[in-house]
């Protein structure tokens, strides 16, 4: 049975992953419709950083837990997460029963060359899979609107997104009233693993939950900062929830917010949206930060996907000004 829970003002889905995979399996067979993302400890910070990604987050019918870090989250803030529900596992298991079921699947995202690979891959794990069809990551926000009428068109019944996080969620939110797919999951660097383009760690490494310290070994470089700083960061939030005070994401208005810790009791999740709320008119611009005159529109919106939005806006009262003639002066 699942249960949802709220980590640190996220609103998270607890269930084994044989629970997953039914559930998840259970989308296309009653012709439903659904949005499927995984949080870790980066997703965490990066919800902090980016409220876009928190709005796709709380518009999410399924937000699965991800990494030892939110496990031990979870047991510190007495939560009833204790499922490790990482996409790179996952989602074969659920490509597995589509082959079983008949069904298609659609890869989008990472380095050209690399989706393909991932399917060829999925397709000798699963010879009865269909691929309905492949696109790489690097394609103009402009050209997305294409990119989802081939989508469409190929009807594939699973969408895996490979654009990393928060850029994945925030585009599958955008574009999901426009997409004719049951399934859309969230699934990271999958396709990178899949095509051995990056390796896996071992499995003890995965069975001692610290899969990360094997990928910060290798590329020092580009993830230090997200597992020294970030881990720091995650768990110094989780220890002042522990504390009682109040942690969670700035999240827009027409956001789904949940309590600060604790277990909600059940409830449908927001309804999806035809449109993406947060798309307001173009303000005039400065680089990458967008601002408007207007202090009902602050703070606006960076339009590239997936890139950090300004700070907002701090409006100042306006100050009383005594006029120098209404003084009078008593002199004792």
């Amino acid at each position: 049975m699942s249960v949802r829970a709220s980590l640190l003002g996220l609103s998270v889905d607890e269930m084994s992953q044989t629970e997953a995979v039914e559930t998840i399996c259970g989308i296309w067979r009653r012709g439903a419709k659904s949005r499927v993302f995984f949080v870790n400890a980066h997703c965490v910070n990066s919800a902090f950083a980016h409220p876009e990604y928190t709005q796709s987050l709380s518009q999410a019918e399924f937000v699965l837990p991800d990494g030892s870090g939110v496990l031990l989250a979870s047991k510190i803030l007495r939560l009833p997460i204790r499922h490790n529900l990482n996409g790179t596992d996952l989602t074969p298991l659920i490509c597995q029963v589509a082959a079983e079921d008949g069904r298609s699947v659609f890869l989008l995202g990472a380095q050209p060359g690399v989706a393909d690979q991932a399917a060829k891959t999925l397709v000798e794990r699963f010879p009865t899979l269909r691929i309905a069809g492949v696109q790489h990551g690097f394609f103009a926000p402009e050209d997305s609107a294409e990119i989802v009428a081939r989508i469409n068109a190929a009807q594939p019944d699973v969408l895996l997104v490979a654009l990393g996080v928060p850029t994945q969620e925030i585009w599958i939110t955008e574009h999901f009233a426009d997409l004719s797919v049951p399934v859309c999951l969230a699934v990271g660097a999958l396709f990178d693993f899949l095509s051995n383009n990056v390796p896996r760690a071992p499995k003890l490494f995965r069975r001692l939950g610290i899969e990360w310290l094997f990928r910060l070994v290798r590329e020092p470089r580009r993830l230090w900062r997200r597992y020294l700083i970030g881990n720091t960061m995650f768990m110094s939030r989780v220890f002042a929830a522990r504390m009682g005070l109040t942690v969670a994401p700035v999240q827009r208005p027409g956001a789904v917010r949940v309590p600060d810790s604790g277990i909600l009791a059940a409830r449908p999740r927001a309804a999806a949206v035809s449109e993406a709320p947060y798309l307001e008119t173009p303000v005039p611009s400065r680089g990458n930060m967008r601002w408007s005159p207007d202090p009902e529109l602050r703070p606006a919106l960076s339009r590239p996907m997936g890139q950090p939005l300004p700070q907002p806006v701090l409006e100042l009262a306006p100050m009383l000004v005594i006029e120098r003639e209404s003084v009078q002066v008593v002199q004792r």
